[in-house]
């Protein structure tokens, strides 16, 4: 089992919401620090960015990446050069196959009956 795609982006929009949850609700967070800040929102931020981190990470690897590839490894043909065609099929005959080979009657055929 590994993380899917699906899962990536599970964690990234779980990752975001944890890291934006502070921002959209103040109220919640109360600065109560002795520099104003909250130890609850320092840690949403903390652990809402590791997770996103880790969705974003794993979404770049499986599907950024191999889009630029074949983006960059991609080369168009130059112009009035026709792209190569595969080789047209030839329309032989087909060729007769032989019958079954026969022995000839000349030929003995030993006896292979035991004499008691």
């Amino acid at each position: 089992m590994g993380v899917s795609r699906t899962n990536a982006l599970g964690l990234l929009s779980i990752g975001g919401t944890l890291w934006a949850l502070p921002d959209f609700q103040p109220g919640w967070f109360p600065g109560d620090g002795w520099d104003g800040t909250n130890s609850q929102a320092l840690w949403l931020y903390a652990v809402g960015g590791i997770t996103a981190a880790f969705g974003v990470f794993y979404l770049i690897k499986t599907v950024i990446i191999p889009l630029f590839w074949s983006w960059a490894i991609f080369r168009p043909p130059a112009e009035g050069v026709k792209a190569a065609s595969p080789p047209a099929a030839k329309s032989e005959p087909a060729a007769e196959r032989p019958g079954p080979v026969e022995h000839p009657a000349s030929v003995p055929v030993p006896d292979h009956r035991l004499v008691a």
